[in-house]
């Protein structure tokens, strides 16, 4: 009998050791707490104490003293048990982010609006997942988050991109002064052409309102860095999104913000302070890439 107890332990540790290695796995990753792994190791300890103790056991010892072993080796094992439940749970948690923010990324830029990294970090992960139940609600609330949060930002990006972009910084000043002044359809004429130039600082020779160009750069980009926190980002480029759509003027239900019919004096009810809101999030969004290229 007290062999196969042993036999038991032995196999219960190399349990253990497994859940020790997920946990050490993770933790290089940095997404798993230093508590959760020092305690794995304490009930490691305590499992291989236990092992020591039945080994040391004499046959001559009470049926007492076995049944006390056993229920200790039950205790770690089912604390362990409970810990490998935990840790998967936190596996599937950091794995499905990623593409959580990239899907919420994508929802917000099919809005109009670019991502500013003063939002809450759990902003984008929130989106999907209440979309699936209140599509309507939601986009709607959606919409107005990001209008009273550019709007209270308007202040801190327009000092933020003046400081990164000296060189432009009398046309940006004139374009967020109109904005100021409910000029919108000023506003947004010169905020295009701004985010054109950024980006063609960010890849040279390369027109951000330009499909074939826009592509070339960001399939180059992705080609070269390793970076998924990029990529998920420069991604939105690829996407025919409505401020670049080249075909937005042949349906006539199109009512988004779009550069060409707006620089080409298609679009007659393009100015909003919304609209003008959504141009100012993509300036700040390409200024936020630039910092990370």
């Amino acid at each position: 009998m007290l062999q196969h107890i042993i036999k038991e332990i032995e196999m219960s540790l190399n349990t253990k050791r497994s859940l020790l290695r997920i946990s050490n796995d993770i933790q290089r990753r940095n997404l798993v707490s230093e508590r959760l792994v020092k305690s794995l190791q304490k009930r490691q300890e305590l499992a291989s104490n236990i092992n020591k103790q039945i080994q040391a056991y004499s046959p001559l010892d009470s049926l007492e003293v076995y049944q006390q072993a056993l229920a200790s080796r039950q205790f770690a094992e089912d604390f362990l048990e409970h810990r490998l439940r935990t840790i998967e749970m936190i596996r599937e948690l950091i794995e499905d982010l990623p593409e959580r923010e990239k899907k919420g990324l994508q929802t917000l830029a099919e809005e109009g609006w670019f991502f500013d990294p003063e939002m809450p970090c759990t902003f984008l992960q929130k989106i999907e997942g209440l979309l699936k139940k209140y599509p309507e609600e939601i986009l709607s609330q959606v919409n107005d988050y990001c209008v009273d949060h550019f709007r209270e930002q308007l202040d801190n990006i327009e000092k933020k991109l003046t400081t990164s972009y000296p060189h432009r910084s009398h046309l940006l000043l004139q374009a967020f002064s109109a904005h100021r002044r409910g000029e919108y359809s000023l506003s947004i004429k010169a905020f295009l052409p701004e985010a054109d130039g950024i980006f063609s600082e960010l890849f040279p020779e390369k027109s951000l309102f330009i499909y074939r160009q826009r592509e070339s750069a960001i399939n180059n980009y992705a080609s070269k860095t390793r970076s998924r926190f990029l990529k998920k980002y420069f991604h939105l480029f690829l996407l025919n999104l409505p401020l670049w759509m080249s075909k937005s003027g042949e349906d006539e239900s199109f009512s988004e913000l779009n550069r060409h019919l707006v620089l080409h004096g298609k679009s007659l009810d393009y100015d909003t302070e919304e609209n003008s809101l959504k141009t100012i999030s993509l300036l700040c969004f390409l200024r936020y890439l630039s910092l990370h290229n």
